[in-house]
């Protein structure tokens, strides 16, 4: 992992970024945004994006993806899922019983920017209650100096609150955003959920395989299989790419 974030960073596609009131260590952000930590590795791969697929099936030729749109994909040797367990369990039901050790954590977020500064301000802050995760955008290596904050709620509100809008979400986030002292102009907010965040039971295991009657593999996996975090992503993908090519 330090290996690629290295490259990365001499590539210019992340920096570190040591937080004040956080204890020194290696973290590394992407640039020009977070989908910088990934970019370089897309180059001269055919990556298609914007299209969901609903089904995933074994046929006599190999691996077939169904999408929403009704057009299908396929046929191939190999697959390799990285994917939230409770939707790839969906997608394949031959690996649910595999993935139902998994479990899942939910987590709103709030995007907020405000009009003006609001005073004496952390670069980041982590919390024990509704509010998790706190990060000022600008404090990051490269970022606009615009006021745009990143606000994770904690995966008990965000279960309680699962099922609200996404208006009924940003507004109770901003709440308990000025709940802490941080009561600025908003100029913008949205939120958004995401259902699978971070595992709060991993796998324990890089990644779980499935077989065709052919020897046709499938490998599943990423952050949940190992942990929570990036890098638990990273050895979790690496290991599944390890399987295919051998």
């Amino acid at each position: 992992v330090r290996e690629l974030s290295e490259a990365l960073e001499a590539a210019g596609a992340a920096a570190r970024w040591s937080p004040e009131g956080f204890a020194p260590k290696d973290r590394w952000v992407g640039l020009p945004g977070m989908s910088g930590l990934v970019r370089p590795l897309a180059e001269g791969r055919d990556v298609r994006s914007g299209k969901e697929a609903v089904a995933i099936d074994l046929l006599s030729d190999g691996w077939h993806i169904g999408f929403a749109a009704g057009d299908l994909a396929g046929p191939y040797q190999a697959l390799a899922m990285a994917v939230p367990a409770p939707q790839a369990a969906r997608l394949l039901p031959a690996a649910a019983e595999a993935l139902s050790a998994v479990e899942m954590e939910p987590c709103w977020t709030l995007m907020v920017a405000f009009e003006d500064q609001p005073g004496e301000i952390p670069e980041a802050a982590a919390g024990e209650g509704p509010l998790a995760w706190i990060a000022r955008n600008a404090a990051k290596p490269g970022r606009p100096e615009a006021e745009a904050w990143v606000v994770q709620a904690s995966p008990d509100w965000s279960r309680e609150n699962l099922e609200l809008d996404k208006d009924q979400a940003c507004d109770a986030l901003l709440r308990l955003l000025g709940e802490t002292g941080v009561a600025p102009r908003v100029d913008w907010a949205a939120a958004h959920r995401w259902r699978y965040a971070r595992a709060a039971t991993p796998l324990g295991a890089p990644f779980v395989e499935i077989e065709g009657p052919g020897g046709e593999p499938a490998v599943i996996g990423g952050d949940w299989a190992l942990g929570t975090k990036a890098e638990h992503a990273f050895l979790s993908g690496r290991a599944m790419a390890a399987r295919l090519l051998a």
